[in-house]
């Protein structure tokens, strides 16, 4: 049925799909579904749809149904996934779960957010501290950043 048949649209809700199933989904028509949902999925975990939306096999999805898929624990693919496909192919992705499912995917945007942060505040305070770069900088010598990432005044 998936090989012969075009898909955009798939309401796979309630039923007993495997992860395997999932990934022969996605090879074979990644490219052309737009909306899945995947409620009441409770085979599907980790390693199925994470994965696939880590590994960018579905390019056109706008809207993705995953209310009461408890064995999802990770969400740091669907948030980095979400943020692809808005700057990357202009899609603001709809991603509907149900509460729990929701504050995971909030708490990974916070963590994923945090973790951006941290690595732009790094590279500022290697640049600022590099001694190398002190003659192009006129007032480098009133600001230097302490290894515990907090700014002193010399």
């Amino acid at each position: 049925i998936i090989r012969n048949t075009n898909i955009k649209t798939l309401g796979l809700a309630g039923c007993g799909i495997t992860n395997r199933t999932l990934w022969e989904l996605a090879i074979i028509k990644g490219s052309q579904i737009e909306r899945l949902s995947l409620n009441n999925c409770w085979k599907l975990n980790d390693n199925g749809l994470s994965k696939i939306l880590k590994f960018d096999y579905l390019v056109k999805l706008s809207v993705l149904e995953i209310r009461n898929c408890y064995k999802l624990t990770e969400f740091k693919n669907f948030v980095e996934f979400k943020r692809r496909q808005k700057s990357k192919r202009k899609i603001n992705i709809l991603i509907e779960c149900c509460d729990l499912l929701q504050r995971k995917f909030k708490d990974a945007e916070l963590k994923l957010d945090l973790e951006i942060s941290s690595r732009i505040f790094n590279d500022i305070s290697e640049w600022i501290n590099d001694d190398s770069n002190n003659e192009d900088l006129p007032y480098s010598n009133l600001i230097k950043f302490n290894s515990n990432n907090s700014i002193r005044n010399l």
